[in-house]
């Protein structure tokens, strides 16, 4: 077993590299309660967020290891449906530091992979109140593929925890 053990990690390869990219984040209202001032909110026009950082990825045979650290924007706009029947936007902007550690498989160039992501919330100018919370949880999973030195990548990522308690929206 110890001699498999050695052989596997003498022949890892380790892979350093930047990344960027582009989101579509959508921000969920679950629960709403707008105590007799708002009937409803609705998730409006999702906006186009940015991400930028690095990663390592540590493979062994067609297995690998993937960490990254990368700071994102994200951007979000809700339409609130008052009880007087007018509708007033509400923008969500926050900023945030997101950890995944990604485990995968490779298929020749291609790759699929899924793991945890940790996020830390570092600036907000959002109508989130009552906790936007210092740190959530959740899970991405995707797709890439390695063409020489670059890599893509079309990933999911949902949530295992919530980003905030409440919103507030005109005051209320």
């Amino acid at each position: 077993f110890l001699f498999l053990a050695i052989g596997l990690f003498a022949s890892a390869q380790v892979k350093l590299g930047l990344k960027a990219g582009i989101g579509l984040p959508e921000i969920k209202v679950k629960e709403f309660n707008g105590q007799s001032i708002y009937n409803d909110v609705q998730a409006g026009d999702r906006e186009v967020g940015f991400h930028g950082g690095a990663f390592v990825r540590v493979e062994i045979a067609s297995f690998y290891v993937q960490a990254e650290g990368y700071y994102t924007k994200i951007r979000h706009t809700f339409q609130a449906d008052s009880t007087s029947g007018s509708f007033q936007d509400v923008k969500v902007n926050f900023d945030r530091f997101d950890i995944p550690l990604l485990a995968g498989m490779k298929f020749g160039p291609a790759r699929v992979n899924l793991g945890p992501v940790a996020s830390i919330n570092l600036a907000s100018d959002s109508p989130f109140e009552n906790g936007l919370e210092n740190a959530t949880w959740g899970y991405q999973l995707g797709v890439g593929l390695d063409i020489k030195k670059f890599t893509i990548d079309l990933r999911y990522e949902g949530p295992l925890s919530k980003t905030a308690e409440a919103i507030n929206i005109g005051g209320k």
